[in-house]
Parts: C-alpha cells; structure tokens; sequence
C-alpha cells in the first residue's frame, strides 16, 4: 500500500496507472506515424502538442478512473476487462477529449490522429487488462509482514488483509512474550517467539513490516526499543496497529485505538488551517452554484414528477445534526409517504423500503433526491463533501455504543463523503460504526486531492452503485 496526496493507493493501482499511461502514450506516437503527420519522434510531438497531450492524458485517465479500470477489488472486474466496455470508455474519452479540443482549438491534435488513437487504445488496454490477472501477481510481490503481539486487535487485523489484501500482504507470523502462545497458531499464522528473538525473526523470514499492537507498542522496553530502531535504519518499516490499518484501508479502526493515539500522533491540518478551510469554502461555493445553475431544469422536472405522482410538499425539511452538533434543516427532494413516520419513531431507510413511492425509488437509485442540499451548501450548513449529517435521535443512540462518535463533528457534513464512496448505504448501528472509520480517515486526512478523488468516485457510486 502507498500513499498519495493523503490517498491510500494499492500498489496494484499504481501498476495499472503506469501501464495505461505507458500504452496511451504508445498508441498516440504510432496514431501520428501512421497519420503521416510526423516521424516517429516523442520530442518532437510533446513539444509541439504538450498541452494537446496534457488534456489527452488527463481525460483518459480521468474517464479510466470513474469508469472503475483502477478499483482492483470492483464487483464489475470480469465487465471491465469486457472489450465492448473498454471501446466504451474510449468512444467517452474521446468524446470528452473532443469538447475540450473544440473550446481549446489552439491546443489540440488533428482529428485523423484520434481517429487512428482510438481503436489501437481499446486494443492495447484491453489485451493488458487480460494480461493483468496473469502477470500481476509476479510483477507486484507481496510485503513480508510481522505482528508483535497476539491479541483481539491482531487477530482482526489479519482477517482484514487475508479478506481484502491478500496480494498485497503476506502475514509471516506473530511475536508474543506469552509463554502459552510460543509455537502455536494464531488467527492462521504461527507465533515465531517473543519480542527478544524479533530482531533474529526479521532477518531470517526477511520481514519487511513490523506492526505492533498498541499494548507492545506503549510497554517495549530499553532493548526492543533499540533493535527496532536499528531495523528501521536497516529499511524496515515499522507501525503501530491503528496507523498501519488505517493507510492500508483508509478508515480509521475505533474500536481498536487508544486515546493516545489520537491525541499525540494524529492532527487535524484540514480543520485547523484557516488557508484550507477558506479554500474549501470558496470550492463549495463555486461547485455548489454552478451545479444550481446547470441542474435547475433537471430538478425542475424532478419538483414536478414528485408534485405529479404523490400527496404532499416537494421538497421534504429533516432536523439533521452539523458542525459543532448544531442543528439544521436538511432539504430533500421527497421520495417517502407522507405517512413514512406516522408511529412516531425515527427509522432508518431500508433496502426496498416500503415506505418510499414508485418516483422515490428511481430518485434514490440515481442520487437525484439530493440536489436540493446544495442550497445547505450556499448558505454554510453543509459541505460538498464530508461525513453525511444524521438525526438527532441516531445521533445520541451511537455516540452511546461507538467509541469517538463525536468526532465526526468537528468537520461540517458533505453532500458527499469518503465513507459514501467506499460502503453502502448505512442502515445498522453496526454499518455506522463502519462508516465512521471512514469519516474519521477523511477528517484526519482532509485535503484538495482526497475531495478531488472522492468526487470522481461519486461519480463512480451514482453509476455503478445505486442508493437505496
């Protein structure tokens, strides 16, 4: 796993990107011999059509990335190495890339070369997407891994890489002082000795990464202190559990931190800078405005198919909590009964929620019910992206059973959000916990790269991952 811009990126990523770029680079130069319209010199075409290449490379990469070619774990894996879904991505980059052309015309190629780029595209990325599944693995090996200490912690921990991560993570096995636990298998993995013998264990099973749980990490003394460091001088890399799985998985494990770990180890730049704040603020009014101004017939026709086909007000008010635990009104487009709630009781909206009408379901399905909050974003209440806002009521039934609920609070809520782009739709106390590892990542880690990257997988969530 690495990281980019405050991005958790596998490296299985990283090698997909590279050879994309590497063949769309390939296909251009042979698209431009083939054209007749220069000799076979990258020189020569990137100095004359540096920026033509800049908006050919950016937009393919972009459309690649929404289009999921990069998302290594997708449930639509065997579809995106379909050859009729790759042309389909390069009919729309070049579509795009076409536009851009036509309000840039002094930045951009001629269009005989992007007619030849095209299908000779489609080819060479669909004949390496084949060939990743075969060559990946050998081309991208797995990191030796270490675990110090064989408790509850550790034990999760090693069904989350075996469960996701498996390629990129190989659990050698476990150091432990218990005198009950030396030769004897944990979670799968064999414990190897105690925190004396670890710097003789690293050498022998090549280890690459140690993690330590927070108890071993707090409590190490003198001479473990001392052969870890003099590890990490030798290129090992060392992490406390809770760091380690959270730039692995990008979210941030609650039940397992310590309040030590938050308070001494982590920050919160994107909160406490006034420079970032002022910049996501002035973000959100410009994407908030202008997707106002585009959508308005859109959400016309919303208003008037919610008004044509059920009982009661378009736009639907809900008491939500934001910055600070402050109150607000949330504006929705309205896709229950008017009766929804007629028991009294809040209740969290369900896989085919009975309670929500025929225009409702398609409203939520494309995300369309949401659009009103932008007018939450103008007026400071919410922002595009952060922790999506709850109610009162599960509010103070979670800051009850999970640990550092509150937290989420010091950020503003988002229309979208990191954890929107990486689980579905939380209908559970059990699901909340989950998304509030996310929530908690993105407000450790906010920055203008992660917004950009979760706004392209919103894009990614509306057209491959309906809402309820």
């Amino acid at each position: 796993m690495a990281g980019f811009f405050n991005v958790p990126i596998r490296r299985m990523q990283i090698l997909l990107f590279v050879v994309d770029l590497g063949l769309l680079l390939l296909t251009l130069m042979l698209a431009f011999v083939i054209a007749r319209f220069a000799k076979f010199n990258i020189l020569f075409v990137l100095d004359r059509f540096s920026i033509a290449c800049l908006i050919y490379f950016t937009v393919y990469c972009l459309v690649f990335f929404v289009g999921q070619l990069y998302d290594v774990e997708s449930r639509h894996e065997e579809m995106m190495r379909s050859f009729l879904y790759i042309c389909g991505l390069v009919l729309v980059a070049n579509l795009v890339i076409s536009m851009a052309y036509y309000f840039l015309p002094s930045w951009r190629i001629a269009r005989r070369v992007m007619v030849i780029q095209a299908p000779l595209a489609a080819l060479l990325i669909y004949g390496w997407r084949r060939a990743y599944v075969m060559v990946s693995r050998g081309l991208v090996s797995a990191r030796r891994v270490l675990l110090v200490g064989a408790g509850e912690t550790m034990a999760s921990l090693i069904q989350d890489l075996r469960e996701g991560y498996a390629p990129e993570f190989a659990i050698v096995g476990v150091i432990d002082d218990d005198p009950g636990k030396m030769g004897r298998d944990f979670g799968g993995v064999p414990v190897l000795g105690g925190t004396p013998a670890l710097k003789d264990v690293v050498a022998r099973e090549k280890i690459e990464i140690i993690v330590f749980s927070p108890g071993y990490s707090s409590a190490a003394n003198g001479h473990t202190v001392r052969n870890v460091l003099d590890l990490k001088a030798r290129g090992v890399r060392v992490y406390e559990l809770a760091t380690f799985y959270m730039r692995v998985t990008g979210k941030v494990p609650v039940r397992y931190i310590e309040d030590q770990w938050l308070l001494f180890y982590q920050d919160f730049a994107g909160i406490t800078r006034a420079d970032e704040r002022n910049l996501k603020r002035l973000m959100d009014i410009v994407i908030a405005a202008s997707s106002l101004t585009l959508l308005a017939p859109v959400m016309l026709f919303v208003a008037l198919l919610v008004k044509a086909t059920s009982r009661g007000p378009v736009l639907y008010r809900q008491e939500r909590v934001g910055l600070d635990k402050r109150p607000y009104q949330l504006l929705k487009f309205r896709t229950m009964r008017l009766d929804a709630e007629s028991s009294g009781a809040p209740r969290w909206a369900t896989y085919n929620d009975e309670r929500v009408t025929g225009v409702g379901r398609f409203l939520r399905r494309m995300r369309l019910d949401e659009l009103p909050q932008f007018f939450n974003v103008l007026r400071g209440e919410m922002s595009v992206i952060g922790p999506r806002p709850e109610r009162p009521h599960f509010v103070d039934l979670l800051e009850k059973d999970i640990p550092y609920y509150a937290l989420r609070f010091a950020a503003k809520p988002g229309l979208t959000g990191w954890a929107q782009v990486n689980y579905r739709y939380g209908a559970s106390v059990d699901d909340a916990h989950t998304k509030l590892q996310y929530d908690l990542y993105y407000i450790q880690e906010m920055s203008p790269f992660l917004d950009l990257v979760i706004l392209l997988k919103t894009f990614q969530t509306v057209l491959f991952r309906p809402g309820y």
